[in-house]
């Protein structure tokens, strides 16, 4: 079929298209701060990093992992982090997940992962 893209092709052109880790979660955390809804009930943002991108962006999914270490250590911002591996649509990789209530430190978060 003409025009139609491979597995491997598509992979790469959103590989190409999207934002870096760290400057997603900014826009994220940017995004949350603004809802009036966070924390009404149980409020998460989970990113999965595929196990590929991990290994072909090592740089890039190092730098997120420590972003999220760093969130998660300071309890002062009350934004707890879990990870844990898991399987999307059959793809394997490490998903985080962000907890947010009405007591985030949005600011404090948006303004360490902008100088990170």
């Amino acid at each position: 079929m003409h025009g139609t893209l491979t597995h491997s092709q598509r992979l790469l052109k959103m590989e190409n298209e999207r934002q870096p880790l760290v400057k997603s979660l900014v826009d994220t955390f940017q995004h949350f701060k603004e809802r009036k809804s966070v924390g009404r009930m149980r409020t998460e943002h989970s990113v999965f990093i595929p196990s590929e991108l991990m290994v072909n962006s090592a740089k890039e999914t190092e730098e997120f992992i420590k972003a999220a270490k760093q969130i998660n250590k300071h309890k002062e911002w009350k934004c707890p982090v879990s990870v844990e591996q898991a399987n999307i649509v059959k793809v394997s990789g490490v998903e985080f997940v962000f907890e947010f209530t009405p007591e985030t430190d949005f600011n404090s978060i948006i303004e360490f992962l902008k100088n990170y």
